[in-house]
């Protein structure tokens, strides 16, 4: 690549970041040498063998207008704010509907307990009273044994 060549790369990356159409970098991004560099797709440096590039860079910046870089960046501050407000919106509504599910969970996890232990309650009934019918036949089984044993 020839010294002009890349002089010119240099160049026309730069009216390229000046005009907001570059190809390699983002639109917003801050002009800077090292970003002139990459929007031609050269390495790190390079132009600072090219020094009346690197005054462009520097005059283009100065003419910059702070009132221009202000307003873009309080667009840019506005938009980040109504982002914030959102996420900060959404996040609350989702916290709100995490501590309802935690109030539902817990009075589920109340019921829950109640209802088992009235299941092991009603399961202790449930022997006891089979114990019972067990005592009952063998006793009914035994008086007719000694009816039997009697009428004989």
């Amino acid at each position: 690549m020839s010294k002009n060549d890349t002089e010119t790369r240099l160049d026309m990356a730069l009216q390229r970041i000046v005009k907001g159409s570059t190809l390699r970098i983002s639109t917003d991004r801050k002009l800077s040498v090292r970003a002139v560099e990459e929007e031609a797709n050269l390495g790190n440096g390079s132009c600072y063998y090219y020094p009346e590039i690197i005054a462009k860079v520097k005059s283009i910046k100065a003419k910059r207008s702070p009132r221009q870089t202000n307003g873009e960046n309080s667009n840019q501050l506005k938009k980040a704010v109504q982002s914030r407000k959102k996420q900060a919106a959404i996040k609350e509504k989702y916290r709100a509907q995490v501590d309802s599910f935690k109030i539902e969970r817990a009075q589920m996890a109340a019921i829950h307990h109640q209802l088992s232990a009235a299941l092991r309650v009603a399961h202790n009934q449930i022997k006891k009273l089979k114990n019972e019918l067990e005592q009952s036949k063998s006793d009914i089984a035994e008086l007719r044994r000694e009816k039997i044993k009697v009428l004989r």
